[in-house]
């Protein structure tokens, strides 16, 4: 992908969470089906699919999305649809910011 390519990746991505975070949300669909002629990675794709679809409350469709990823973005994300946070994070590195979230959830849940 040439560089140009991955800003225009990047500005859809950005304008897509815009779309739903401001209740465009015939927007945030255009750009969900867009995202994966969009030339980025498969799996981050993915995530970013959730992401919209969990903005504009289609929690199915968002785990429907994420269901192959292995990123540890989209366990954060099941973990905050699921509002589940006991799952098995081994293999993930404890300093990445998604496993941090999942873990901070857990701590919030256990009060």
């Amino acid at each position: 992908m040439t560089e140009p390519s991955k800003e225009l990746s990047r500005l859809l991505v950005e304008v897509a969470f815009t779309a739903v975070n401001n209740n465009f949300m015939h927007e945030a669909e255009v750009l969900y089906e867009a995202m994966p002629k969009l030339g980025i990675d498969e799996q981050l794709s993915q995530v970013c699919q959730a992401i919209i679809c969990f903005g504009m409350s289609k929690n199915t469709m968002a785990l429907s999305a994420i269901r192959r990823s292995d990123l540890p973005e989209a366990r954060a994300i099941e973990a905050i649809i699921t509002n589940t946070q006991d799952m098995d994070l081994t293999g993930f590195d404890s300093n990445e910011p998604a496993i941090k979230l999942i873990n901070l959830l857990a701590q919030r849940e256990g009060r």
